[in-house]
């Protein structure tokens, strides 16, 4: 009823008193009822726009339609259809040479990540269609009350995602190259390893041995190398025999290592659910406008970071001090033996 009676008095004093007693209604209805005027003012501002959107619909379409009749249109097609191809092809060209080159221990990474480039390729085709399909102009509309923002936010994780697959091809070829100097690294060590076994030398005299000029002791990494393939090629429960020693351990590693890539490159479901819920978590996290409880907030999710971490880390280091054995370097007695004469001696 208010803004009725506010544009009635509007059209009255526009009516009757011309230009100046239009605008002095105007103010005073402004002035009585602030938030109606507002609202008639918005009310007005938005009709004014979708009358301009829609004369700018109207144009666009008549240009585009105009220049689909023109011999420049048919040719930029022809050629935007000749890149598709060619860009398609020499995907094609390159994927096979990449798959037909890399080794046995990168070539099941190697199927993930192009596996997982699909389905990234999937979810960018699904954002760019539904930006065409003019859905987000109308839930922008409905949301925001402009049909664009909602558009600008799918352009923005668009360009989000490319850079996402920018960076996890990346982040697997350069794990790729490190761990290819490191598999070359293991295959010296084991060739090392099986020299001494065939010269008769026993773990200490091994891990004892001395190189380079002027001689110095091996690192701790050859060491740690050598103590594993021991537990390996001859485990102290195995009741058939030792392993023969032309059983290379660095190829095992390697086996297992490209499994573990392959595991670690596949995104999981449940990488998506652990996703899900630190977005729900950055959610809460802007929903809480007290300082304190965002402080508190924060301080919890450390806390929880920080009891798995150190979890983690004492899980990585059981399966350390069982790998390794650090100290141990008796040939003849069996680990788990040593381990808890080792404990007694310690309590004692």
């Amino acid at each position: 009823e208010l803004a009725g009676n506010g544009s009635a008095a509007v059209g009255n004093g526009s009516e009757g008193g011309g230009g100046s007693s239009s605008v002095s209604a105007k103010a005073a209805f402004a002035d009585a009822h602030p938030n109606q005027a507002t609202k008639i003012h918005l009310e007005h501002k938005l009709e004014r726009e979708d009358k301009l959107r829609d004369e700018y619909k109207e144009k666009r379409e008549e240009a585009i339609e105009a220049l689909a009749e023109t011999n420049r249109a048919r040719n930029a097609i022809v050629l935007i259809l000749l890149a598709i191809v060619l860009i398609t092809v020499g995907f094609e060209k390159v994927a096979a040479w990449v798959a037909d080159s890399v080794d046995a221990f990168s070539k099941p990474v190697v199927t993930v990540l192009f596996k997982e480039l699909t389905v990234l390729g999937f979810i960018a085709l699904l954002v760019f269609m539904s930006v065409k399909t003019g859905l987000p102009s109308r839930f922008s509309e409905e949301i925001f009350g402009t049909p664009s923002e909602l558009i600008e936010m799918f352009d923005a994780t668009h360009i989000l995602l490319f850079f996402i697959v920018v960076l996890f091809v990346t982040m697997v070829a350069v794990n790729l190259w490190v761990f290819s100097g490191i598999c070359d690294e293991w295959d010296r060590w084991d060739l090392i390893a099986t020299d001494a076994e065939k010269q008769g030398k026993s773990l200490d005299e091994l891990c004892s041995i001395q190189y380079g000029f002027p001689a110095a002791t091996l690192p701790a990494e050859i060491k740690a190398y050598f103590v594993m393939r021991h537990a390996f090629m001859r485990p102290a429960l195995r009741s058939v025999g030792k392993l023969d020693v032309g059983v290379k351990f660095s190829d095992y590693l390697k086996e297992c290592t490209s499994h573990l890539f392959e595991e670690l490159v596949e995104v999981q479901p449940e990488t998506w659910w652990v996703v899900l819920g630190l977005l729900a978590l950055a959610r809460l996290y802007m929903v809480v406008t007290h300082p304190d409880m965002q402080l508190a907030l924060f301080l919890m999710v450390g806390v929880l970071l920080l009891g798995t971490a150190i979890l983690c880390r004492n899980k990585l280091l059981g399966v350390y001090m069982q790998l390794v054995r650090p100290g141990y370097r008796n040939d003849d007695l069996p680990y788990y033996i040593w381990k808890h004469l080792r404990a007694a001696d310690a309590e004692r």
